[in-house]
């Protein structure tokens, strides 16, 4: 019934920070308060209070708790209702009094976690001083990204400044650019319109001779007869109609010497075919140089003729009048449209490489050479405004980057700086977890396939102490949530991912073991009675 504890007996199943409570020479008072019986009632194998305290020792009450002393190791509690069930539950055998087949290993498993707790000592002191090192190198690196961020602040000024300054440089250079390629082109313009006025002044001076030349009368108007029926015979049947002048002149069969002037552009070719000197309007016309149209007219069609005026062959011809014979018409209409896609498919392909050819035949303008130096700085200027707009986003780029590392919260000793811009790998059977702290966790399968992201940091979960991560924001799940990724860290000599798991849908928990999270027993527990640790 009682087990003894310094120098008082104790109810079995009694822990010692309710031994007041239990004293044997007074009455017991149920621990709700709500019944008091004599003593003896403790323990004696029935229930007499409702909440099971006066019976910790036995297994009457379902409610009731035993304690197990656990003498040289870990205390322990366990439901009253495991009492003498034939399971060694306590280590000191206290729980299986009746039966005696249980023996105190107390001491042995003490011994094994004296040595356990020695070794994790030595782990969390030989880590405590690699996150001293860890502490230290923090502090140097936030110094260094602060003595960054001012470095960056005072070049994104004179980065500012080069750029406005390039901006106004380009302006300028533009300004007389523009000024230069105006100039060029009223230049080409003027060249244009002298050239212009140079060839109206030739037409003009040729019509004039071949107006004399065809004005025999000299009138200033060409009677029909004074027309040459040769030159201007449109359907060349040897007469020219008033429809056939119309026809080239816009006009009556009298012919001002306006009208002429005008028309001329368009009927000088008539002259040239027919070899009518343009030069000397006292020369008569060759007759012998004017093509009778009548006669060529007159003659018969040559017998067979390709497309290219080449008279083919007859047995060619006769290979082709055999081949009509014997194609079926569904074979004939097949052919015929495969002939037409082709030639279509021929027609584009002409059309692609005529344009490029076009493209590429333009003539490249023209500058004489002080445009061309002042195109060169333009281009330079423009240039330097471009290098100078990038140099000054890879600066503000930078610095939004250093004040966001400041703004992180690295732990109270900023003792997790060093882990910032590292990543760490964990594969289990499927896939492959890749923390990069302070940053992202994404998700690989093994057998390929594209990064899944699992979070983005967060921060520290709230009243963790700096011992749990938190990434959120992660991928949506398939009709589900966005995932999410806890880090849970432990001490240890290294830093390395140790476990990954996803204990819900979209959820998942990675441990990781770092000098960082390493601190001496005495800084973040509370100390153990037993003297045995």
């Amino acid at each position: 019934i009682f087990s003894r504890s310094s120098e008082k007996l104790l109810p079995r199943g009694v822990p010692v920070s309710q031994q007041a409570l239990y004293d044997s020479l007074q009455d017991f008072t149920c621990l709700d308060g709500t019944l008091r019986l004599p003593f003896v009632f403790v323990n004696d194998d029935y229930c007499d209070c409702q909440d099971g305290s006066d019976e910790p020792g036995t297994s009457a009450c379902p409610n009731g708790r035993f304690y197990c002393q656990n003498v040289g190791y870990i205390p322990y509690e366990l439901p009253s209702s495991r009492v003498n069930d034939g399971v060694c539950d306590c280590c000191d055998a206290s729980d299986e009094y009746m039966y005696g087949n249980c023996t105190n290993v107390c001491s042995l498993l003490g011994a094994e976690a004296k040595k356990a707790a020695e070794k994790e000592a030595e782990i969390a002191s030989q880590g405590n001083e690699l996150r001293l090192q860890m502490i230290a190198a923090g502090k140097q690196i936030k110094l260094q990204k602060q003595e960054r961020l001012s470095a960056l602040e005072a070049e994104k000024i004179e980065a500012a400044r080069l750029k406005d300054e390039a901006s106004r440089l380009k302006q300028i250079a533009e300004n007389t650019e523009y000024s230069a390629l105006e100039a060029h082109r009223l230049r080409k313009e003027e060249q244009k319109e002298a050239e212009e006025k140079l060839e109206k002044e030739k037409l003009e001076q040729e019509a004039k001779e071949m107006f004399g030349q065809l004005d025999s009368n000299k009138d200033n108007i060409l009677q029909t007869d004074e027309l040459m029926k040769e030159v201007f015979d449109q359907n060349k049947d040897g007469d020219v109609s008033e429809t056939e002048l119309k026809l080239l002149f816009n006009a009556n069969t009298d012919i001002s010497w306006d009208t002429f002037l005008e028309a001329w552009p368009q009927v000088k070719s008539y002259f040239k075919e027919q070899n009518i000197p343009l030069d000397n309007k006292d020369d008569q016309v060759d007759e012998a140089s004017v093509i009778d149209y009548r006669e060529l007219s007159s003659t018969e069609s040559p017998p067979y003729f390709d497309y290219d005026g080449d008279r083919k062959n007859d047995n060619t011809r006769e290979e082709e009048w055999e081949k009509d014979e014997v194609l079926k018409p569904d074979e004939e209409e097949e052919e015929e449209e495969e002939e037409a896609e082709q030639e279509h498919e021929e027609e584009d392909e002409d059309d692609d490489k005529r344009e490029e050819e076009l493209e590429q035949s333009k003539p490249e303008e023209q500058y004489d050479e002080n445009t061309l130096k002042i195109i060169d700085e333009a281009n330079k200027a423009r240039s330097r405004l471009e290098s100078a707009e990038r140099s000054l986003q890879d600066v503000e780029r930078e610095l939004s980057r250093v004040k966001d590392s400041l703004e992180k919260d690295y732990g109270p000793e900023d003792e997790f700086i060093p882990l910032d811009g590292q990543y760490y790998s964990y594969s289990d059977r499927e896939y492959t977890y890749k923390l990069c702290p302070f940053d992202q966790v994404v998700q690989m399968g093994k057998s390929g396939g594209s990064e899944t992201r699992l979070g983005v940091w967060a921060g520290w979960l709230e009243d963790s102490q700096y011992k749990t991560m938190l990434y959120d924001k992660g991928q949506t799940c398939w009709n589900g949530p966005q995932r999410s990724t806890k880090v849970t860290l432990n001490c240890g000599l290294e830093t390395a991912v140790i476990g990954a798991s996803e204990p819900n849908k979209c959820e998942y928990e990675l441990i990781l073991k770092t000098p960082a999270a390493c601190k001496f027993p005495s800084q973040t527990q509370p100390v153990d009675t037993h003297d045995e640790f």
